[in-house]
């Protein structure tokens, strides 16, 4: 079906902006087919997924909330439509929610927007339920989110999920929870993850099991996933085409047996295994509205109800022509599939999978396929490829399929059958203790690129699928790939700074040729899980140094989760008292990395600083003509001390206390004479940084300023080359440089 993958094709195309190459893709088609009319079907499908794909983005684009309307208050009603997170506030404030409100009223001023991500902060213990009504005055903003390098690209999840911006609740004017006898798919969905919880408190049966019967995963935390990754189940806890046909299977079996006996007494070509179909599409489709038909559930109900429709009707179709047949409806119905990495990790899954239909033994070479080519990507989605992978998959995936989903389905959905949530609990402990053991064996190296990840999984098909001619010889070209592949080091003597984008806090990496120096960790251990781990798990560097300015959570918060998940020979804090495992960093210390001098000028030894701020560890980094100054948060008091104790002129300098205007006096700034200037700041922060008096400053003295909240990561080698991360790419869903107040 050439016709259905050239649709596809262009709609994908026509989604990631590259309409260029919407024309190269059909002109292959159509050189590949013979007939003219097989040729005008595969043009007309070009372009139809080219109208398709276009139109959407096009709608899509034009219904999020503008840059102009940022931080302003609008009255909004509509109804929670995701199950609600917790999320910690700020220091001092209570913890609040975060959740999805699907409009059922117009925003003044923007009749466009139609979903928004909400956050909110609850002065009084109160809290949202799926499918609550609520009507609240929100501050809105446009969807805009962190680049870094290797990090999640929040902007484009948002666009294909469909979210059209972020809100915050001012004010509440109402909120009507729904009932508890309410039959609607939110409610049910709400009260089994509650029963479950509570029918498995204590056990880590009440984190795993709501996600695989409703699709909730807000119980699975960081520790969870970080096991769950290290040892490649990640999948195992979303409902994913895996589940949804195992459970169509197991319902088509059981009709199958309690037909065959009643079809046998009746005359007619009735078949019991035709008829289960039915039921079996039924159960698959109810399983599907437990999960909230999810874009992963959604894909894989297509999936198994198109290979249903196909044997009912007794079509001669192969695997590879149902696949292609279900992937252009989705594209059709959801085209913002499309900008989804869990939607190409199924395609890919399923494609590879049907390419060893009828090799022998295609079970065992598919488990393989999936464990080395999957895996691959996932790994590089995760940032972690284990050893374990393939041995753990090998007993997971039957024991969840075959044990764990439909004990847990039953426990949860069969009246009386709550005897069962005991051994659901049991198992699942069992099997988490195995996890937790797997988790700390090492991972494999991750791929540096998408060239050697292609080049990879082309290798895993060639090796396992031996009947292709000319494969095992074609091995060796790849190889080819590898050379500009392999992870750049700065070369002996020289280092290079990458500054993180993490919003409001600070995140700085130093890399020399063999050794790497983190320099502050972002706010919060999630985020620096998802944006700074991917990168550093890269780094081939086997010498990693972490030095926390002080301990500030902008500063400090991700420290826990990095060095639990990274092996840091050195720690340095200038609050150590703060930072477990680390030593003070005081005045004087000095080290080298090859041929790069590091040394601390500040805190000076048994000197009160005051504020917390004030206790920020200040680094130097030089070689022979490239040095950095490293701030953190010190204010005008330090500055005037280190200029009084000879503060040498540096070429790039990070703007203390991310801009504010407590720091960044004018005598620091003419001494230091840097000719680049790094602000770590968040978009729009509630603290209006980096001040514009301080820019102008900066700007008076002839430094170039970059800000991570106008141009995401900032990366800075020795022969002053700069790369901006929001620069990388011309992607349509990119916001534009944002007006920083």
């Amino acid at each position: 079906m050439p016709a259905a993958a050239c649709f596809v094709s262009a709609v994908a195309l026509a989604v990631w902006g590259m309409p260029g190459m919407i024309l190269l893709t059909a002109t292959a088609g159509a050189l590949l087919c013979k007939g003219m009319r097989s040729r005008a079907l595969v043009l007309a499908a070009s372009l139809l997924g080219a109208c398709v794909g276009s139109l959407w983005l096009h709608q899509a684009l034009q219904s999020r909330v503008p840059e102009q309307a940022t931080d302003q208050t609008f009255r909004a009603v509509g109804v929670v439509d995701s199950l609600p997170r917790r999320v910690p506030g700020f220091p001092g404030e209570p913890d609040g929610w975060r959740f999805d409100l699907q409009l059922s009223e117009p925003l003044h001023a923007l009749p466009q927007v139609r979903r928004l991500r909400v956050s909110w902060y609850p002065q009084q213990p109160q809290w949202p339920c799926l499918g609550g009504q609520l009507q609240a005055s929100l501050q809105v903003r446009p969807p805009r989110g962190l680049l870094n390098p290797y990090g999640p690209d929040t902007e484009r999840s948002l666009l294909g999920q469909g979210i059209d911006g972020y809100g915050r609740v001012v004010a509440v004017h109402n909120l009507r929870q729904p009932g508890s006898d309410g039959g609607s798919c939110r409610a049910v969905r709400q009260r089994l993850s509650q029963d479950v919880r509570a029918a498995m408190a204590g056990s880590v049966a009440a984190a795993i099991v709501p996600a695989l019967v409703v699709g909730d995963r807000r119980f699975l935390d960081d520790e969870h996933w970080l096991v769950l990754q290290r040892t490649g189940t990640a999948h195992l806890v979303a409902i994913s085409g895996l589940h949804v046909s195992l459970v169509g299977w197991l319902a088509w079996w059981l009709a199958r047996s309690l037909l065959a006996g009643p079809m046998a007494l009746c005359s007619g070509r009735l078949d019991a295994g035709v008829l289960a179909l039915l039921p079996a599409a039924a159960v698959a489709f109810g399983y599907a509205w437990l999960a909230g038909f999810s874009a992963p559930t959604l894909r894989a109900l297509v999936m198994a109800l198109l290979c249903f429709v196909v044997l009912a009707a007794g079509w001669r179709l192969s695997a590879a022509r149902v696949l292609l047949a279900a992937l252009a409806i989705l594209t059709a119905l959801q085209p913002g599939l499309v900008l989804m990495q869990g939607f190409w990790l199924s395609v890919l899954a399923v494609g590879l999978l049907v390419s060893l239909a009828g090799l022998p033994r295609p079970l065992l070479r598919g488990h393989a396929l999936m464990t080395a080519g999957v895996g691959l990507l996932a790994g590089a989605w995760f940032s972690f490829w284990s050893l374990s992978s393939l041995l753990v998959n090998l007993l997971m995936v039957p024991l969840f399929s075959l044990v764990v989903i439909p004990l847990s389905l039953l426990a949860s959905l069969v009246p009386g059958a709550g005897l069962l949530s005991p051994a659901v609990a049991w198992i699942l402990d069992a099997v988490w203790a195995g996890l937790q053991h797997a988790a700390r064996l090492p991972g494999l190296p991750l791929p540096a690129s998408g060239w050697l990840l292609c080049a990879l999984v082309v290798a895993a098909v060639l090796l396992l699928r031996p009947g292709l001619p000319g494969a095992r010889h074609a091995l060796p070209l790849l190889f080819v790939l590898l050379m500009p592949s392999l992870q750049q080091r700065p070369a002996a003597g020289e280092f290079d700074l990458l500054v993180f984008d993490v919003g409001q806090g600070q995140a700085i990496a130093v890399r020399t040729r063999n050794a790497l120096m983190l320099y502050d960790t972002g706010p919060d251990p999630a985020l620096a899980g998802r944006h700074l781990l991917p990168w550093l798990l890269r780094q081939p560097q086997d010498q990693r140094m972490l030095v926390v300015s002080h301990g500030d959570r902008d500063h400090a918060g991700g420290a826990g989760a990095l060095t639990r998940a990274l092996d840091f020979q050195w720690r340095l804090a200038g609050q150590p008292h703060r930072t477990p495992g680390s030593i003070a960093c005081r005045r004087g210390q000095r080290w080298q990395f090859d041929g790069v001098t590091f040394e601390v000028l500040w805190p000076a030894a048994a000197m009160e600083s005051g504020r917390a701020n004030n206790y920020s560890c200040v680094v130097r980094v030089s070689n022979d003509t490239f040095s950095v100054l490293l701030t953190g948060d010190i204010e005008k008091q330090v500055e005037y001390w280190l200029l009084a104790h000879h503060l040498r002129p540096v070429d790039v300098a990070t703007v203390p206390h991310h801009g504010s205007r407590s720091s960044s006096s004018f005598a620091l700034i003419r001494q230091l004479s840097a000719k680049h200037v790094l602000v770590s700041a968040g978009w729009r922060n509630r603290f209006s940084h980096p001040a514009d008096s301080v820019i102008e400053r900066w700007h008076a003295f002839h430094a170039e300023v970059d800000n991570t909240a106008v141009h995401g990561a900032v990366q800075i080698s020795a022969g002053g080359g700069v790369r901006r991360w929001r620069h990388e790419g011309h992607y349509p869903w990119r916001q534009g440089p944002a007006v920083v107040e």
